[in-house]
């Protein structure tokens, strides 16, 4: 399938590299104008603005066409500028962006896609174009990566048998694969990115990808799916905006395709690649304005012997509850896969310039109903949020928001086996792609409690956050009950106090946007080690350069 998109991204390019260009506009997740345009939807500001529950955010038509008159910081930003074209043929050149890193001391970084932010400096190098014809839409935007990768004193726990000496001993009940460190020198590699082929019609769209997905409304750990970890390849069929009906706007996208193990994890080749099969789904009722509301569900398996069929493809909607799934031939119920499933909803509230959100997932299939009820926190990880917008005038902004994110197994281990999350006794390699976790970056068995407080003005923005991370509880109690640690777990809890700043400045003279985030870190008890403090700076600095005629 990865040949077929190539093919079909460079025949398309071919087809239409001499026609005229016309507007197309697609946002990648995490990129500033995406939470930008959430902000504004805080406002009541965009008619039918779509959920922020299923990203990326595309834009078929004039971007212009969705803000409303009313005045707000980047109006003037040539994003907002953008003509539609009356061309049924659209060609857009995307703007070159440099993202370079820097860590200290040890490898952080978060929601950065295909990177993997080592110790030392790190670098993603991302360019392309994006076009339309007709029913048919592309986008091509590889990514070269780059990592020095320098060395760093691993855990003093080794890894479980069987895992490379890189691999992450985070869990002994179970595996993953998240490696510490990628191997023992640099690394770089090319990605196809942000890249994506498909038919489009009346909202509704199918194709193949490598695109980064996020499900849920978190702004910093959506439980199922972020841009964590590389995209992954897959065809899918969904909408590319909200489809509008008499109850409401519906979002939704199925897929299927390929998670890859990396190469620090296990030497067993017939475990590499694994089968994946989801879908997201938002419902916006017309009858309680600014609420949305869906689900994601994702099933994970070895890709089978004798190749994908229909069964496996609609494998993801099997019943949720595992007494429906027993038969005399598998009493157990267990299908050899590994299943999540979350709820979530975002309320916006205009007047107050104001959103809350949550999210409930679980890492596991129920019993029963019953089994449902009694423990309905068994293997649950959820997600708390506020934002909220204050217009201290038309043209300048001071926004904050509040999120709350809880992984760690609850009291229910100490009478229930439950598995750290992402962990899985089916698929050893957890939810993960190459080596980085598809869901919340902070980890399995952590929480985070984070604040972010920006200023938008004309020319930018001014950000700091504060986030204090407990880093993989449920390790820490596995240690332990194995009698592995000389002190009370109350006493080892490995936590992190992460403090940021952040800017956003655009240069109009020179067509340059340049972002700058700094984190300063500080680890207690790093690796369960008593008083084993430890700091790391991490610095971002990524540069876009504008071309007449390039876009985002």
């Amino acid at each position: 399938m990865q040949k077929l998109f190539y093919k079909s991204i460079l025949l398309f390019f071919i087809l239409i590299l001499s026609q005229k260009s016309g507007f197309t506009q697609s946002l990648s997740i995490g990129d500033p104008f995406e939470s930008y345009i959430r902000l504004l939807g805080t406002d009541g500001n965009i008619n039918d603005q779509p959920s922020f529950n299923l990203r990326p955010i595309y834009f078929k038509d004039n971007l212009s066409d969705s803000i409303s008159d009313q005045l707000h910081p980047w109006q003037k930003h040539p994003f907002f500028q953008q003509e539609d074209s009356n061309s049924e043929l659209n060609i857009q050149l995307l703007a070159p962006q440099l993202m370079t890193t820097f860590n200290s001391h040890l490898p952080v970084g978060q929601n950065d896609g295909a990177l993997w932010q080592g110790k030392g400096l790190n670098t993603l190098l991302s360019s392309g174009f994006s076009a339309s014809y007709g029913l048919i839409s592309t986008s091509f935007q590889p990514q070269f990566i780059f990592s020095q990768n320098l060395d760093f004193q691993l855990s003093q726990f080794p890894p479980p048998g069987g895992i490379t000496e890189f691999g992450d001993p985070r869990s002994y009940s179970a595996v993953i694969d998240q490696p510490q460190r990628f191997g023992n020198g640099a690394l770089s590699r090319f990605h196809p990115g942000q890249s994506w082929i498909r038919l489009e019609y009346d909202g509704v769209s199918a194709g193949i990808s490598t695109e980064n997905i996020w499900s849920g409304p978190a702004f910093q750990n959506p439980i199922i799916f972020s841009n964590n970890a590389p995209g992954f390849l897959h065809a899918f069929i969904g909408t590319y905006k909200p489809v509008k009906t008499l109850i409401g706007n519906f979002e939704w996208r199925f897929l299927g395709g390929r998670l890859t193990e990396s190469k620090y994890f296990d030497e067993i080749n017939s475990n590499d690649k694994r089968f994946i099969n989801a879908l997201i789904l938002n419902y916006s009722p017309s009858f309680i304005p600014g609420l949305h509301i869906g689900g994601t569900r994702m099933i994970q398996k070895y890709y089978p012997p004798n190749g994908i069929d229909f069964s496996d493809i609609t494998e993801i909607f099997q019943p949720f509850l595992k007494d429906k799934l027993r038969s005399q031939d598998n009493p157990s119920g267990n299908l050899g896969s590994h299943q999540m499933i979350s709820l979530f909803a975002r309320w916006v509230f205009p007047s107050y310039g104001m959103e809350v959100y949550t999210e409930w997932s679980r890492n596991d299939h129920a019993g029963d109903f019953q089994d449902l009820l009694r423990h309905f926190e068994h293997a649950r990880g959820y997600v708390l949020g506020l934002n909220k917008k204050f217009e201290l005038s038309k043209y300048r902004w001071l926004t904050t928001n509040i999120e709350v994110t809880q992984l760690e197994v609850p009291r229910l281990e100490e009478f229930r086996h439950t598995g750290s999350y992402y962990n899985n006794g089916e698929v050893p390699q957890g939810f993960t792609n190459r080596g980085q976790l598809l869901g919340a970056g902070i980890g399995p068995g952590s929480n985070n409690q984070r604040i972010l407080l920006n200023y938008y003005h004309p020319k930018g923005l001014w950000g700091f956050s504060l986030n204090r991370i407990v880093h993989h509880n449920d390790r820490l109690y596995q240690l332990y009950k194995r009698n592995l640690l000389e002190r009370k777990p109350s006493e080892l809890h490995n936590v992190e106090f992460r403090v940021g700043f952040h800017g956003l400045r655009f240069i109009e003279i020179h067509n340059f946007e340049i972002q700058a985030d700094l984190y300063w870190s500080h680890f207690l008890n790093y690796d369960y080690q008593f008083k084993n403090d430890r700091n790391n700076l991490n610095l971002q600095l990524s540069v876009r350069y504008f071309l007449p005629g390039m876009i985002r």
